[in-house]
């Protein structure tokens, strides 16, 4: 078994996270380009206010958003770590 585990980690297993910045530059652009990709809301979006406050009380009543976005938003602006609600944004 150990010898599979070393074989693995051998074939360019992801083992952490690279921080070293020495190279990010983001006074040059590196190449121009474009995003193809498209931004989908529910049928009825454009009918739902848009303020932080509907936006806070559409989270925390868990409605307007599918499960798994939802708690992706509670945990990105969880009170501990984000002020985002206290600011009012």
């Amino acid at each position: 078994a150990p010898q599979t585990a070393t074989a693995r980690l051998s074939m360019g297993m992801p083992r952490g996270v690279d921080l070293n910045l020495d190279s990010f530059n983001l006074s040059a652009i590196a190449e121009n380009s474009t995003w193809a990709g498209t931004v989908e809301a529910p049928v009825g979006a454009e009918l739902l206010p848009f303020d932080s406050k509907a936006f806070w009380s559409s989270l925390d009543a868990g409605k307007d958003l599918a499960a798994q976005d939802t708690a992706l938003f509670l945990d990105v602006f969880n009170p501990h770590m984000s002020d985002r609600r206290d600011e009012g944004d």
